[in-house]
């Protein structure tokens, strides 16, 4: 009895650290207004900055690419 009792404990235990780590992954995910937001914090951009750089991360947001290709293009945004 008290082996099951354990094994259903360690079973919660395991489901409910599973879904944790899941629902954070959907944390990371940003809007191309709150990555312009942080880099006004951080550089002080003008408006016409933040519109430019809000293009420039909807359309690659917009893009479906693979993680290579997902990769070599942020890159080329961030030159941009």
């Amino acid at each position: 009895m008290k082996k099951i009792l354990f094994l259903a404990l360690v079973a919660m235990l395991s489901v409910q650290s599973a879904d944790a780590q899941r629902k954070g992954g959907n944390d990371r995910k940003r809007t191309p207004e709150q990555i312009v937001k942080s880099l006004d914090e951080k550089l002080d951009l003008t408006d016409e900055q933040e519109k430019q750089i809000t293009a420039l991360y909807t359309d690659f947001f917009k893009k479906e690419l693979s993680r290579e290709e997902r990769r070599t293009a942020m890159q080329e945004v961030e030159k941009k």
